[in-house]
């Protein structure tokens, strides 16, 4: 392993979102999801003169449709816009974003970001280590709550 750190820098993806609504959507409400945060401001900055917050974006359909395209062999695929207008009003309604249409484009808010980008709110308070353990702990464990 090296110790080369990796470029980009990260986002975190809450394992919760595998119990929510969003769980049972279609395939592209849950791309979309993960595209809006991944891409979200992870500090403030200016765009077109306009500041856009932590947790916003300033984004096109057309953008979030070429940010997640895929090829089949040489064919570039993309969704259709409508799917993903579709997949926004359901979001919005779920109240997971907020968005606010621009000249240029919408700024999306994802709601509760700090809350699901902060690492301290993944961390057990306790100090115990469930979930997160080595092989031995995790034996040690289960032999524990087989008894």
């Amino acid at each position: 392993m090296t110790d080369t750190p990796i470029s980009g820098g990260y986002y975190i993806k809450a394992r919760f979102i595998q119990e929510s609504e969003i769980a049972h959507q279609p395939p592209h409400y849950r791309e979309l999801w993960d595209w809006l945060i991944a891409n979200a401001n992870h500090a403030d900055i200016k765009v077109y003169g306009k500041l856009i917050y932590r947790g916003q974006l300033h984004c096109t359909v057309s953008e979030i449709r070429e940010g997640l395209h895929w090829h089949i062999g040489y064919r570039k695929q993309t969704y259709k816009k409508h799917d993903l207008e579709n997949a926004m009003k359901w979001l919005t309604k779920a109240e997971m974003i907020t968005t606010a249409k621009t000249g240029r484009g919408s700024i999306v808010t994802v709601l509760n970001y700090d809350l699901y980008q902060n690492p301290e709110n993944y961390r057990n308070r306790s100090g115990n280590r469930t979930g997160n353990g080595n092989h031995a702990e995790r034996k040690t464990r289960s032999k524990e709550l087989k008894k």
